[in-house]
């Protein structure tokens, strides 16, 4: 049987040393539990650890993956202008960017692009 210092030792030792949840759904918990069974020997310590680093990782490629994105489109747009704007009746149209911002380019008129 255990003592109540026994106990109270334990207890605190969890506290310092572990970490304990609230309010996780049901289905995330156990899918948490079922990864944790299978790839990391009920190791939940280092499968939070995996998931956060995986988290961090894909965080950080989606910010790089759209700012790259905004770079191409950037570059394209510039390209479109620059071969627009040597023709004299041409438009300007506004396109929205992914990122939110507007960019102004030349309109090619529907008698040019038969051309």
């Amino acid at each position: 049987m255990v003592t109540k210092e026994e106990f109270d030792e334990l207890n605190k030792k969890i506290r310092s040393e572990g970490i304990v949840m609230s309010r996780v759904p049901k289905t995330t918990r156990e899918l948490f539990i079922r990864l944790a069974d299978e790839e990391f020997a009920s190791d939940y310590g280092l499968t939070l650890k995996t998931l956060l680093d995986g988290f961090i990782e894909y965080q950080q490629m989606k910010v790089m993956f759209f700012d790259n994105l905004n770079f191409k489109i950037d570059l394209i747009l510039k390209n479109t202008e620059l071969k627009i704007s040597d023709k004299d009746n041409s438009e300007i149209k506004e396109i929205k960017l992914l990122d939110g911002s507007m960019k102004r380019v030349n309109k090619i008129n529907k008698n040019e692009e038969k051309e």
